[in-house]
């Protein structure tokens, strides 16, 4: 059932990207709808919290928060510069993921990253200039990782089959509190032999060969009085990684 979430998470990850819906908090929103779904409950989200989901459960309505797993998840968090491991229960597939460095600015020139490697819809949305810049009370936070592919899949799976692939789509920001900081995943910059060769596919990684190691750089635009901590990942398990040096 965790594979089938997955598959449906980073599918609907995509689809809100390409949607300018990448917000922590619809994506923390999805998955607890598909956890809840899991149960054989149905979730309907509140008018008034868009965090707040309401179960029914034999006619009694109970409000779940949808940060519960992450805090319960609180006293695992991955120290800055550790890796945490992604492990596919059915085929095996296994990742590490590192963050190497946070770095902020407020244009793509500061933070050295191009304009190729941004999704095209945030300018057209107005939330970057055409010079770089970033627009409405945002800016750009930039994560340098370093992940590499631990453990290969059947050869009998091609490379372009999904479960050949990994990606950072389903991740959340938080603060120190871990509240959700309203951030969007922007942009994405990897080696080209781990590129994906539709750009739709920007935010995916194939690893070549096991034991291989690439740095890529997650970009997010958040709002410029935020203060982020952790970086949740929701792929296959939960993993909280600190932002932190």
């Amino acid at each position: 059932m965790k594979k089938s979430l997955h598959i449906l998470a980073v599918f609907v990850c995509g689809c809100i990207a390409a949607s300018c819906v990448t917000s922590c908090r619809r994506d923390s929103e999805l998955y607890n709808a598909l956890s809840a779904s899991s149960e054989n409950t149905s979730a309907e989200v509140s008018a008034t919290d868009p965090t707040e989901h309401v179960i029914n459960t034999d006619d009694t309505r109970i409000a779940v928060d949808p940060f519960d797993d992450i805090r319960n998840a609180a006293s695992d968090i991955t120290s800055f510069g550790d890796s945490a491991s992604f492990l596919d229960p059915e085929t095996s597939l296994e990742h590490s993921v590192r963050v190497l460095s946070v770095s902020y600015g407020t244009s793509l020139n500061e933070i050295g990253i191009e304009a190729s490697s941004m999704k095209d819809y945030l300018f057209e949305a107005g939330f970057i200039g055409s010079d770089g810049t970033a627009l409405q009370g945002r800016k750009y936070m930039v994560i340098t990782c370093e992940i590499t592919k631990t453990h290969s899949i059947s050869s009998d799976i091609p490379d372009n089959d999904p479960r050949n692939h990994f990606s950072l789509t389903n991740s959340c920001i938080l603060n120190s509190r871990l509240e959700p900081c309203d951030a969007m995943m922007a942009g994405f910059v990897q080696p080209s032999e781990s590129q994906m060769p539709d750009r739709k596919s920007m935010f995916f990684i194939r690893i070549p060969s096991e034991g291989m190691t690439i740095e890529c750089k997650a970009v997010y635009l958040i709002k410029a009085d935020e203060e982020p901590a952790v970086l949740s990942v929701t792929l296959f398990d939960p993993k909280l990684l600190s932002l932190n040096g």
